[in-house]
């Protein structure tokens, strides 16, 4: 094989688990979407940060939630933020501190008066000491504080999201048969099917390039900005800028998940295209789900490990494969699929 034929063989592929992709961020989108995800593990990223978890006391998170800044960031009380500025949470926490007198002097007597052997307590004295009582200062270190225990949950936030994609790939490589191994060998051993399939990968990219390829930033990109980017203008006091703020996150979702819909139904032709060209799919062996089963328990060893690289692809993400599929591409330059090479 030449070097023209492996490029070949290595964009079939991409294009492949592209197209597998953007169905697994498509469910993985839907699924974290309906469970609320983002707030859930937000709500328990700060009363841990709150409340003294290892001695089972609740201390302040719940104040926090209940505190009505936090509670109209959301039109529905069933519905929790999905997103808390540092300034917002600096506000609310000192807010709770003051017991709404607005005193500055009370801030140290209620933390004070946490209970003993207190890390939230210690925590809080550490600040506030730092700042020297001084309120605005003690509202920095909070915010600081705030910021540093943001950037350990995006770093979880998307080793879950991976997780999931890895999971929900296992599962679309093995019910549509998607065995990288498999497909490989068809590309390599079959010259019409590989220059059909780079022909097919071609149009593609060439019919996205006008548009605007939204999945571009994943979720986990977007909730670590929008949480960590203390320092940008956007990050102002108002109430009103942040349900604004809030409206636009939602929107961002939704418009994503319609970009996801729409690439669905386009590509829906394509992967029925792709059936009988690189065998995905189970080509007639499918009737149910007990053939299925019967067809996944009979499949051989190569295709366990064929369904675990496509899962393993998959979790990298779709914009992931785009980029990657226009680069190679490009690699490939000007030579025509039917161009041969000599070595």
């Amino acid at each position: 094989m030449n070097s023209i034929e492996l490029i070949e063989v290595i964009i079939g592929l991409v294009f492949v688990v592209l197209l597998l992709s953007i169905i697994v961020s498509l469910v993985n989108e839907i699924i974290v979407t309906n469970i609320k995800l983002r707030s859930r593990v937000l709500k328990k990223s700060i009363t841990q940060l709150l409340n003294d978890t290892n001695q089972n006391q609740e201390i302040l998170g719940d104040k926090f939630y209940q505190h009505p800044l936090i509670k109209k960031l959301t039109k529905n009380k069933w519905i929790l933020p999905a997103y808390v500025s540092p300034s917002t949470f600096s506000k609310v926490v000192v807010d709770i501190l003051q017991d709404h007198q607005g005193k500055e002097g009370t801030i140290k007597d209620t933390i004070n008066n946490l209970p003993e052997n207190s890390e939230t307590k210690i925590v809080l004295l550490t600040l506030l000491n730092d700042a020297n009582c001084d309120t605005d200062k003690f509202k920095q270190n909070i915010e600081e504080w705030f910021n540093e225990s943001m950037v350990r949950l995006s770093g979880w936030y998307k080793r879950y999201t991976q997780l999931q994609l890895f999971v929900i790939g296992c599962i679309a490589a093995i019910v549509l048969n998607v065995d990288i191994i498999h497909i490989s060998k068809e590309l390599s051993d079959n010259k019409e099917k590989r220059i059909q399939l780079v022909e097919s990968a071609r149009d593609y990219i060439r019919s996205k390039e006008d548009e605007v390829v939204t999945n571009k930033k994943t979720t986990e990109e977007i909730m670590s900005n929008r949480m960590i980017n203390s320092n940008s203008e956007q990050n102002t006091d108002s109430l009103l800028f942040l349900l604004k703020n809030d409206e636009i996150l939602i929107k961002e979702y939704k418009e994503k998940i319609n970009h996801y819909e729409k690439e669905l139904s386009n590509i829906k032709g394509e992967i029925n295209s792709l059936s009988g060209l690189v065998g995905i799919f189970w080509e007639g062996k499918v009737t149910g789900p007990s053939t299925l089963i019967k067809a996944i328990i009979h499949a051989p060893i190569s295709a366990y490990l064929g369904w675990l690289i496509t899962a393993l692809a998959t979790s990298l993400g779709s914009a992931f494969w785009f980029d990657m599929l226009k680069k190679i591409i490009n690699i490939r330059g000007d030579h025509k699929p039917n161009e041969t090479v000599q070595n």
